[in-house]
Formats: structure tokens, C-alpha cells, sequence
């Protein structure tokens, strides 16, 4: 999520129209790049938010930067919290095979990877 709220930042820097920015503006092609952009880069923000089920929805184009930071962070938390309850889940059913006088081996986190390759 850090990657989708930099890259609004990255977008919201472009020059618009009205900016200092009256040469390239003056570029129907350069204007015309930076709302296709725009475009493109709030519907893959659509997507990911449709994709991991956030009830939230983007701000109109019009929006500051602080708005749409504030949504993002919003579908990072949404992301986080059902990641948890996943790995939650994968928990309690490790310890629902188990049984109440076994000892349940909890799944252990590969921080590495090693290599694949036979020696």
C-alpha cells in the first residue's frame, strides 16, 4: 500500500493546469498524458480496493492529496486486519486438529528463502 500512496503523491506533483507549469501546459499532448494518468492510476486504485473487499471509495479527481492519502491508508488498514484474522484462523484450526491434550505445532515464518537448485 505504501507503493499505491506514493504513487498518488507522484501523480498529484505533475504539473496541472494553472500551475507554474505554463510551457508544458501549453502542450495539449503533455495535458493530455497527465489526465490519462490520472485516469489509469485511480482505476488501478478502484481495482485494489474492489479486489481486497474495502467498503470505501476513492475521492473525485477535484480531491486534495490529504483525501486520498486518508482512503489508502484506510484499505492498507482493511488489508492488514484480514490478514490477520487469516492467519488467525489458520491458528485456531491448527489447534482445533491437534486436539485439547496434544501440542499443536504452530506454522513457523520463513524470513529466507533457500536455494532450489541440487547440488
Amino acid at each position: 500500500m505504501t507503493k499505491a500512496a506514493q504513487l498518488v503523491r507522484a501523480a498529484n506533483d505533475l504539473p496541472r493546469c494553472g500551475d507554474e507549469y505554463e510551457l508544458c501546459n501549453s502542450f495539449c499532448a503533455f495535458t493530455t498524458f497527465v489526465e490519462q494518468q490520472e485516469t489509469r492510476m485511480r482505476l488501478m486504485l478502484t481495482t485494489l480496493m474492489r479486489n481486497t473487499g474495502c467498503p470505501t471509495r476513492l475521492p473525485t479527481l477535484d480531491s486534495n492529496v490529504e483525501e486520498y492519502l486518508e482512503r489508502i491508508i484506510m484499505v492498507d488498514d482493511h488489508v492488514v486486519e484480514r490478514a490477520n484474522l487469516c492467519s488467525q484462523g489458520i491458528v485456531m484450526d491448527e489447534l482445533d486438529r491437534a486436539g485439547r491434550d496434544d501440542v499443536a505445532e504452530l506454522p513457523k515464518t520463513v524470513i529466507g528463502a533457500e536455494s532450489t537448485r541440487k547440488r
